[in-house]
């Protein structure tokens, strides 16, 4: 018989048969804790969606500039490739 390892000391082994062990972790988390965890995650979740729209705002308005100083730069890079 074979056995999974254990990840942490919280983990039990339930044995189903011979040959399979399944390794299942106790969770120490308070529905309290569950609540505040989803809503900082929801936050976050939102902050991020507001600081990316921010940024391709940020892009298309100067979307010209953007464009002209990668073309810059791939023109520098090319430039040292081929000389």
């Amino acid at each position: 018989m074979r056995k999974k390892n254990t990840a942490h000391s919280r983990t039990i082994l339930k044995k189903h048969d011979i040959q399979d062990t399944r390794v299942t972790v106790e969770s120490e988390r308070s529905h309290r804790d569950k609540g505040r965890s989803s809503r900082l995650t929801r936050i976050r979740y939102a902050v991020e969606g507001l600081l990316i729209r921010q940024a391709l705002l940020e892009i298309w308005e100067r979307k010209q500039e953007y464009w002209d100083g990668a073309c810059e730069v791939v023109g520098k890079l090319l430039e040292v490739v081929f000389s």
